[in-house]
């Protein structure tokens, strides 16, 4: 009996997936470092919620002419958030520790050495996770390339944990500032296994789904034992069409699929089709709202659903471009 391979067939509805952005950043709330995260926001709110204790900090950064002059709040809802707070807070930790003095308040996990080593830890890898975030974000991320990163990601965090084991740290530039017992470098070590296990769990439907994302991103160079057996007469007659080929180098993908001929390669469209026509994630929704919101507020008492429709068309078609020239004027104006 001849074995199937894991392939996704090409007939039936659109394979159903979970929001890219959403599931990333699951995957960073599974950093249960809540020794180092709690401090931070309990002194944050300490001295961003009062009035006096914010404007005396404020003044004191001013006289010490320190590169930031503001603390963050973190807010658990911005998935950026939690980064942008651990950086400012380490590199302000000793104006921050200043100031909690003369405040006459304690707060020891300031000058505990492990601390900040976990403190220095977590601002290194939220900044990691913020940079693949944004890499994430945008309205025309293909399904395949957004996919192309994460897998990127999970073998860094690979690559990261090998150089942690063996004390090196390259690339966790917050960590080399201050000294680190071997102890907690092993306790790095098994926190990026457990992220990068979380991360291995929770993309299992883009993983089976990687056939597909190869065939349509690499038509070229994709192997065609590896592909259905729909499209393998179609591909082979692509692969070795050169000048399908140049077209293929000269736009990339997407664009190459409209010159694709469809009668010719049937399967083959109609696979791609699914694939390109699959949102990675829910960005174009979020982004579509967040107009929405800008301009339907309570200044514009004259603004009628019919109103909003036409404004959000235009703030959602802004890539569209009117072909004038196909236009033909009516005979009576000709």
């Amino acid at each position: 009996m001849v074995e199937k391979r894991n392939q996704l067939s090409l007939a039936g509805p659109f394979a159903a997936i979970h929001c890219i952005l959403h599931q990333e950043a699951l995957c960073a709330k599974s950093l249960q470092m809540k020794n180092a995260m709690d401090v931070v926001v309990k002194t944050v709110n300490f001295i961003r919620a009062r009035g006096l204790n914010h404007r005396q900090f404020v003044s004191f950064l001013a006289d010490l002419e320190t590169e930031y002059g503001e603390l963050l709040y973190h807010t658990e809802v911005r998935w950026l958030s939690r980064g942008k707070v651990m950086q400012r807070f380490f590199e302000l930790r000793r104006e921050i520790a200043l100031l909690i003095a003369m405040k006459d308040r304690d707060i020891p996990q300031l000058s505990d050495p492990m601390f900040l080593s976990d403190l220095a830890f977590l601002t290194d890898i939220t900044q990691h996770l913020n940079t693949l975030n944004s890499q994430l974000q945008g309205s025309k991320q293909l399904i395949t390339v957004m996919f192309d990163r994460i897998k990127s990601f999970r073998s860094k965090l690979t690559l990261w944990a090998t150089q942690l084991a063996d004390g090196n740290l390259a690339h966790f530039s917050f960590l080399q500032t201050i000294t680190v017992e071997r102890q907690h470098l092993k306790d790095y070590v098994d926190i990026l296994s457990r992220l990068l296990e979380d991360f291995e769990h929770r993309f299992q439907q883009f993983t089976a789904l990687e056939p597909q994302f190869s065939l349509v991103a690499t038509l070229f160079a994709v192997d065609v034992k590896n592909v259905p057996e729909e499209v393998q007469m179609e591909l082979l007659d692509l692969q070795c069409d050169t000048v399908l080929k140049q077209k293929y180098v000269d736009v990339g993908v997407p664009d190459f699929y409209q010159f694709l001929p469809r009668e010719n390669f049937p399967n083959l469209f109609c696979t791609a089709a699914r694939i390109l026509a699959m949102f990675g994630s829910t960005y174009v929704c979020e982004q579509f709202f967040s107009r929405m919101k800008i301009n339907k507020t309570a200044l514009r008492s004259r603004l009628t659903d019919e109103h909003l429709t036409a404004t959000l068309r235009l703030a959602t078609t802004r890539d569209f471009r009117p072909n004038v020239d196909v236009w033909s004027l009516p005979k009576d104006l000709s």
